[in-house]
């Protein structure tokens, strides 16, 4: 999820994928977008979002196996 200052300029963080499946491996890709009238200039080390983990409640009965598996 998007921190709250920043979306406020008009930065929108990880709005088209918002939860990462069980079972995935690999490197989770952050997608922005600025749809604010201000140039953003990201500095490494910058807090643009946070992560949110959730336990399920039982295993999951199929865990994903979609094309970005491993990548």
């Amino acid at each position: 999820h998007g921190k709250s200052g920043l979306a406020r300029l008009g930065l929108s963080v990880h709005f088209t994928a918002p939860k990462i499946d069980p079972g995935f491996s690999g490197r989770i890709r952050l997608e922005m977008f600025n749809s604010g009238p201000f140039v953003l200039e990201l500095q490494l080390g910058m807090e643009i979002c946070v992560i949110m983990v959730d336990r399920l409640g039982k295993a999951a009965k199929q865990v994903y196996q979609g094309k970005f598996k491993g990548q």
